[in-house]
């Protein structure tokens, strides 16, 4: 039944956000499962992007056939033209290839994209317009950040990554194409340690991309205090210790029995074992205590 209801319309979005201006972003890869309406065809259009029954007429359907026939045998296809807004995809051009992708479990479609963005009177501006520059550079359009400081951050990352493989390869690198190579063989892996050490849960109302950038920073500010690259394994197993994640009220109690026992045990050897014995307690910082009583993410 939810398959022949209308696709989202462009126009019926626009009416409800307000002033917002075109900004081209160019030829971008964009994921078939994020467009989801149209400009001008909302209405005749089902979920699928396949035209409603009452619409439903021979010329388009014959072309339909063929855009699914050359889509299948993987021959080259225009690329379709979409606008969007915030994380929504509309087509302008190019139904027939929308419905045919989907149809044939295709994940991903060259497009020239047309981003529509808020009054730059707007305070709402700079977090889209930060955003809109990260995804024009980079190409990058998963990455979804609540703190739009943090898309620099990530960019300058990029282009450090940039200049240590132009360094490898003895050659200039695209900086998109170096973009690439940090999802794959820095990014990724990261939110892999992310989500190892179940930091989801500790922060439950911020994206993976938000907890990458949180990691970086920490394992920036640990390296610089530590005088070394403290790597962002540790990095990860240490932030993780101030948001831990959320535990039943039998283990919290056993937390308590164990952060009380740790307490009576370093008062009766400082006072009763020997005078310098505190010194064995200190060797069991609270970082220390902290994973005793706590557990260590897995």
């Amino acid at each position: 039944m939810g398959r022949k209801q209308p696709i989202k319309s462009f126009r019926a979005v626009l009416s409800t956000t307000g002033t917002l201006l075109p900004k081209p972003m160019g030829l971008l890869e964009v994921p078939v499962s994020v467009i989801v309406g149209s400009v001008g065809r909302a209405g005749e259009l089902r979920q699928d992007f396949l035209p409603r029954r009452r619409t439903w007429d021979k010329n388009r359907l014959d072309r339909f056939h063929r855009v699914e026939t050359a889509m299948r045998e993987q021959k080259d296809v225009p690329p379709v033209e979409l606008y969007r807004i915030g994380q929504d995809y509309f087509v302008l051009d190019g139904h027939h290839r929308v419905a045919a992708a989907r149809k044939l479990g295709q994940l991903f479609l060259d497009a020239i994209v047309t981003d529509y963005l808020p009054d730059p009177r707007h305070g709402e501006e700079w977090a889209l317009s930060e955003r809109h520059a990260f995804e024009t550079r980079t190409r990058l359009l998963d990455v979804v950040l609540t703190d739009p400081a943090h898309y620099r951050k990530l960019l300058n990352q990029i282009e450090e990554h940039r200049w240590a493989l132009s360094q490898q390869r003895v050659a200039a690198l695209d900086l998109r194409d170096a973009a690439t190579d940090w999802r794959v063989t820095v990014y990724e892996p990261v939110l892999d340690l992310v989500q190892g050490a179940r930091l989801p849960n500790g922060l439950p109302d911020r994206t993976s991309a938000d907890l990458y950038a949180y990691v970086s920073d920490h394992k920036w500010y640990e390296s610089q205090r530590q005088g070394r690259d403290v790597g962002f394994a540790w990095a990860v197993t240490d932030f993780a210790r101030f948001y831990p994640i959320r535990r039943s009220l039998l283990a919290r109690q056993f937390a308590l029995v164990i952060d009380w026992c740790r307490r009576a045990t370093s008062a009766w050897i400082t006072l009763t074992v020997h005078p310098h014995a505190q010194v064995l307690d200190e060797r069991y910082d609270d970082r220390q205590w902290w994973w005793l009583s706590h557990g260590t993410p897995t």
